[in-house]
């Protein structure tokens, strides 16, 4: 039986916390709306250290604890807001097992929360689409020689649904952060092919 996530399903999950000890967390899978609330309270800042290294620190401040106050079931345990974060972290993984371009379009493999799920993309982005998703999906400031970002999930996942995203592994709708993942995959592999075909540079 192929493994299908689910979104709606109870998870429940061992864990260790300051507050229980070694337990268990039974919570809901985050909705896209609170995946998108947590991109945009989301800080990764950049510090230039000179001589050419930086130094990357990231901070979500309360907004996973205050997902999990939202997503928690059964009277699971208080957790810390570091404590919180791993929890998204784990439950948000989608890492990329395998992927590659076919026709026109693409698949790709991603490692998800409890299993791989296959996805299918009937058409690449354009070059115009990517630029558009690369200036909606980021924001930044600078600051005394520090960068600050902000990534944004929702511009992803609007792209993976334009260019034709699918998969028959999801009991219920596909995450947002999932079409994210995948539509980034693409991108990063139609970069790759641009490559000369001979000898003679083409630029």
């Amino acid at each position: 039986m192929n493994y299908k996530f689910d979104s709606q399903a109870e998870i429940v999950a061992r864990a260790r916390t300051v507050s229980a000890g070694a337990t268990e967390l039974s919570v809901k899978f985050p909705d896209d709306e609170a995946w998108g609330e947590r991109g945009r309270k989301c800080r990764i800042m950049v510090k230039q250290l000179g001589r050419g290294n930086t130094e990357m620190e990231t901070d979500y401040g309360d907004v996973d604890l205050k997902i999990y106050e939202r997503v928690r079931l059964n009277g699971s345990p208080a957790l810390t807001p570091f404590e919180a974060t791993k929890m998204m972290n784990v439950l948000g993984q989608a890492q990329v097992v395998d992927s590659g371009l076919v026709g026109d379009g693409a698949e790709v493999e991603l490692r998800v929360f409890g299993g791989t799920v296959r996805h299918t993309v009937k058409r690449v982005p354009s070059a115009e689409e990517v630029h558009k998703l690369h200036k909606a999906a980021r924001q930044w400031q600078n600051s005394r020689g520090q960068t600050e970002y902000r990534l944004y999930v929702e511009p992803g996942a609007k792209l993976y649904e334009a260019c034709g995203g699918a998969s028959e592994d999801y009991a219920n709708a596909i995450p947002a952060i999932h079409k994210d993942a995948v539509i980034r995959e693409v991108i990063r592999e139609v970069d790759n092919e641009l490559e000369p075909l001979n000898d003679e540079s083409l630029f």
